[in-house]
């Protein structure tokens, strides 16, 4: 689990409890960071959240019903959106208004948009799977494009890993 921490590691997970054999630098989580768990319910995703609450940090997840955001919120997450019913996008903003630092995206393709909109400024973006494709679709399908200019406009860092 530690690479998916990698731009946005918790100081104590990935390192010395002692400041002076650490080596936090700028990229480290800091109190309070946003992160942005996708399929919350899952493995991974219950132990990114566990994670995210031992360590001060704010996991907004999504989940496909009502009861896995349940379960999700009693594990410590603190806000969820279940993406079938809502734009999580937009449920997110409204709980944290400057967008999540830190995304841990497994699904890929169909959230793509709402994760760059979701995502704050100087924000890390974790790719770990891809459950629903790797091919992005453009938002106007008459329009075969689509701007990747919220990548520079935000100063995302986009890190690609697996398990």
């Amino acid at each position: 689990f530690q690479l998916l921490f990698w731009y946005g590691k918790p100081e104590k997970f990935t390192y010395s409890d002692n400041k002076q054999e650490s080596k936090q630098d700028d990229n480290d989580c800091k109190d309070n960071d946003v992160v942005l768990i996708h399929a919350g319910g899952s493995g991974v995703g219950t132990t990114l959240i566990q994670y995210c609450r031992e360590y001060g940090l704010n996991a907004f997840i999504t989940a496909g019903s009502k009861e896995k955001i349940d379960f999700c919120i009693k594990l410590g997450a603190k806000a969820g959106a279940n993406y079938k019913e809502q734009a999580f996008d937009e449920v997110l903003l409204e709980n944290y208004k400057n967008g999540a630092n830190i995304i841990l995206d497994c699904v890929g393709a169909s959230h793509w948009h709402k994760n760059l909109n979701s995502i704050a400024l100087d924000g890390r973006f974790v790719s770990y799977g891809f459950l629903s494709g790797a091919s992005v679709k453009p938002l106007n399908e008459s329009d075969p494009t689509f701007s990747i200019v919220p990548i520079l406009r935000k100063r995302i860092s986009i890190i690609g890993t697996t398990l």
